[in-house]
């Protein structure tokens, strides 16, 4: 290669990169103008605002619905995730207590019959009062929910003071009546 030949390659190739400065610029001038547009465009427009988000729930469709539904009996709220959880041990210590005290074995029979025979009254009476009707599936979780969290509303009833059987049932039973008067309310939303 000679040294013409190499003036004339270095000659193109400072060509080439003049050529590409020149482009580059071009570019950042229309990249600068189009941020002053988008500038200009903003503060015209104000920016998007949002006032309200409206939701209307009682629009959407379900075609299926799983999942335990929690009808507020529990003692003391229950309100830590952690008491949603139970052991194996706890579910046997529960078993071996019905077994062996007589008391929790008598209200806990009383009660379970009161669910089978009246339970399914009581809801279909607060369907009446609110208007509206329950499927027999949502009746059923209805009562396998509070049939859920008897062993420890019977406990918690057992403990108080005036622990005699009758009384206990009729605290649990008043405590399903208004657990099932407070889900038909916040499912259907208003009072009878």
């Amino acid at each position: 290669m000679t040294i013409q030949e190499m003036y004339a390659m270095l000659y193109q190739s400072m060509k080439y990169m003049m050529w590409q400065a020149e482009k580059i610029n071009r570019l950042e001038e229309q990249m600068n103008q189009l941020l002053e547009r988008m500038e200009q465009w903003m503060e015209q427009s104000g920016g998007t605002k949002i006032d309200r988000i409206e939701y209307h729930f009682d629009q959407l469709k379900i075609d299926t619905l799983a999942g335990t539904l929690n009808i507020g009996m529990t003692p003391n709220g229950g309100s830590q995730i952690e008491d949603l959880y139970i052991d194996q041990q706890k579910q046997q210590d529960e078993m071996e207590m019905q077994q062996e005290d007589p008391l929790f074995a008598a209200v806990s029979g009383k009660i379970s019959t009161y669910l089978e025979e009246e339970a399914f009254e009581q809801i279909m009476m607060q369907e009446n009062q609110y208007g509206c009707a329950l499927s027999q599936e949502q009746r059923k979780a209805v009562i396998e929910d509070i049939r859920r969290q008897l062993p420890a509303r019977i406990r918690h009833y057992m403990h108080s003071p005036d622990s005699e059987e009758d009384e206990i049932c009729n605290k649990v039973i008043r405590d399903i009546e208004t657990a099932i008067h407070t889900y038909m309310k916040r499912t259907f939303g208003k009072s009878p």
